[in-house]
């Protein structure tokens, strides 16, 4: 299978404002099939591009999945350092 053209800034932060906008609907955030948020996902991505666009459904996840475990990677160790801090704070008050 061939790989499409790599997303750009401007896509990254739609994708980004598209799960978050998605995943915290009150209304249907946590109860839809993963089928119908990636999709949901995909309608907000389109709707805010402002060109149109050709990735698919699977493309807009696939990504996601990938900024996601970057953050989620960023985050642990933002944590470590921050309880590090924490710990010298102690040790000096």
């Amino acid at each position: 299978s061939q790989r499409g053209k790599a997303f750009n800034k401007e896509e990254d932060r739609i994708i980004c404002s598209a799960f978050l906008n998605v995943s915290k609907d009150p209304i249907t955030g946590t109860n839809q099939s993963s089928g119908r948020y990636y999709q949901r996902m995909h309608d907000y991505f389109d709707e805010h591009l402002g060109a149109p666009s050709s990735r698919s459904v699977k493309a807009i996840q696939h990504h996601w999945l990938t900024i996601q475990k970057a953050v989620n990677k960023f985050c642990g160790h933002f944590s470590t350092v921050e309880r590090l801090n924490e710990s010298d704070k102690n040790e000096q008050n």
